[in-house]
């Protein structure tokens, strides 16, 4: 199976040190793992039992399947991720969705 990781910033872990940043690439790349970095996706269609991502510039990258991981960010503020703690609510955020998969 090939593998692709498309990613948005320059670089692999951008809010880690660079030198993390390159091991992690270069163990990608040992591994056969194709790293796009300062990558932007345009566009995401389905062609015949294909999936094909149009990258900004026109490139295309096709496969049989796609995961789609995205940063995000809490809307807390530390007295409402206190209050959450203090009241048990963290430990009912955690939930078996079936099938083996958690969600939090």
């Amino acid at each position: 199976m090939k593998v692709t990781i498309v990613e948005a910033a320059d670089r692999l872990l951008p809010g880690e040190e660079p030198e993390a940043s390159e091991a992690v690439a270069t163990a990608f790349e040992a591994e056969g793992i194709n790293v796009v970095a300062g990558a932007m996706v345009e566009r995401v269609r389905a062609d015949g039992g294909s999936i094909v991502v149009t990258l900004a510039g026109g490139e295309e990258l096709a496969g049989k399947r796609l995961l789609v991981a995205t940063g995000r960010t809490w809307g807390l503020s530390p007295s409402d991720l206190e209050a959450m703690v203090s009241s048990r609510l963290m430990s009912a955020c955690v939930q078996a969705t079936g099938s083996g998969r958690w969600a939090m």
